[in-house]
């Protein structure tokens, strides 16, 4: 056994909050949430923090996120960790990994995840799921917007939509890329798009674009302050046991 297991899901919609209506998974078969992993048979750098199995034309999958980090009254860094892993045989193969971080300057310092997304979805129908990770990157010492990250895959094949949130507490973009210009700086996008590299299929860019604009509203509409179900704070910690060094 590679995981423990911890919750089967079957082939349904999870709503958490029927009143907001968010949409937490559109399910493919066999998804379950795992409580731990086998470091020798999928390694995965730092400390783990959540994983998913689930199966798919590609066989079986496993999406795992870890983190670490240091923490001294705001200074240091924080990282985040992706693996996706494919069943081949009897063993498993990395499909893709990514890593992110933030630095602290003495302030605030997180990397959260949001629920709100569909983690695991197949909106194209075509029998291979897509993993989406939306996160935010706090490091800020004051109430002002911060980066925001959805990352979606597809096999191998990724979408990123990059932005900021906290978007309540600054002017329109037009009037901020107008004060910007004017004092030198470059224009910033409160949503990008990155479809450069790309080749998902358009219902599957539509459909996180517009999830990522319902929790840009929702998170406008009550100021930033989202239920708990939403969220998944990156635990800080100082000194990391050898274990977890990765």
């Amino acid at each position: 056994m590679c995981c423990q297991e911890t919750a089967k899901k079957s082939h349904a919609k999870v709503i958490d909050d029927s009143q907001d209506n968010f949409l937490s998974y559109t399910l493919v078969d066999s998804i379950q949430v795992l409580a731990e992993i086998n470091r020798v048979a999928l390694p995965f750098n730092g400390r783990f923090f959540w994983s998913v199995s689930w199966n798919d034309k590609l066989g079986g999958n496993i999406l795992i996120i870890s983190e670490k980090g240091e923490y001294d009254e705001g200074n240091g860094r924080k990282e985040i960790f992706a693996y996706h892993y494919v069943k081949r045989d009897s063993l498993y193969d990395v499909l893709w990994q990514m890593n992110d971080f933030v630095d602290g300057w003495g302030c605030d310092l997180d990397i959260q995840l949001i629920n709100y997304f569909p983690l695991i979805s197949d909106i194209d129908s075509n029998g291979i799921a897509e993993t989406a990770i939306f996160y935010s990157l706090n490091n800020r010492c004051d109430a002002v917007s911060f980066p925001a990250k959805l990352i979606v895959h597809e096999g191998e094949d990724k979408l990123a939509i990059r932005g900021i949130r906290g978007q309540f507490l600054n002017p329109p973009e037009a009037s901020n890329n107008k004060y910007r210009a004017n004092n030198g700086l470059p224009p910033m996008k409160y949503k990008n798009v990155d479809t450069a590299y790309s080749i998902l299929d358009t219902s599957i860019i539509n459909f996180y674009s517009h999830q990522w604009d319902n929790f840009i509203s929702l998170e406008n509409k009550w100021k930033g302050v989202l239920p708990d179900s939403l969220i998944k704070t990156c635990l800080l910690y100082t000194s990391p046991s050898p274990r977890d060094r990765g």
